[in-house]
């Protein structure tokens, strides 16, 4: 990145998956050989395990160490806090492009400066083989105003848009729902309840 303003801040969560971090890192190199563009990473791994450090360092402008305190929104706002890029993106440590080149030339086009905010698919992946899926149009993308603010402990949203969402034919791949075991099912299911509980 350069000194000057990026077009875009990517700023991701991770929470030390060294077997997923890698690839959601490097699916950004495409984007970043096209237009200006920051990484910035919200660091919520409490064990800070070194070779997951030496991979965000690798391909980082900047990393965030961030106490996890049970609130998605609090560790979103950290890196949006940071954020200079003219547009926002926001991904997680277990996601990863297919092809970001779509994402840049949306950023590029005149098209842009009429939108406010735009929307990707995600392919959530049920199973380890990748053979059971589903997809979705996630709202990802936004440009960056002073309104802008994540809020919601869990599932966690941005506020402050208006009109209609350009909808740009990408997609990225997510392995957060492939749960090997019903207890890591369970686990998961449990942090979520508690989560909307305190919300509540």
């Amino acid at each position: 990145m350069s000194e000057s303003n990026p077009l875009l801040t990517i700023s991701l969560l991770s929470s030390g998956r060294s077997e997923t971090i890698e690839r959601c890192l490097s699916s950004f190199d495409q984007i970043r050989e096209k237009i200006e563009t920051e990484v910035i990473i919200v660091d919520t791994d409490p064990g800070h395990r070194e070779d997951v450090q030496e991979i965000l360092r690798r391909y980082a402008d900047q990393i965030i160490p961030f106490e996890w305190c049970d609130d998605f929104s609090a560790a979103r706002n950290a890196g949006l806090k940071e954020a200079k890029g003219r547009w926002f993106m926001f991904i997680d440590d277990d996601e990863w492009f297919f092809d970001v080149t779509p994402v840049a030339d949306f950023i590029k086009s005149p098209v842009s400066d009429k939108q406010e905010w735009a929307n990707y698919q995600t392919r959530n992946y049920l199973n380890e083989d990748f053979s059971k899926y589903t997809d979705a149009w996630a709202t990802r993308l936004v440009k960056l105003n002073k309104r802008r603010r994540f809020i919601g402990k869990v599932h966690e949203y941005i506020t402050g848009i208006d009109g209609s969402p350009y909808l740009v034919d990408a997609m990225v791949g997510h392995t957060g729902y492939i749960f090997k075991t019903d207890e890591e099912k369970s686990k998961h299911d449990e942090r979520n309840i508690s989560l909307l509980q305190k919300a509540m």
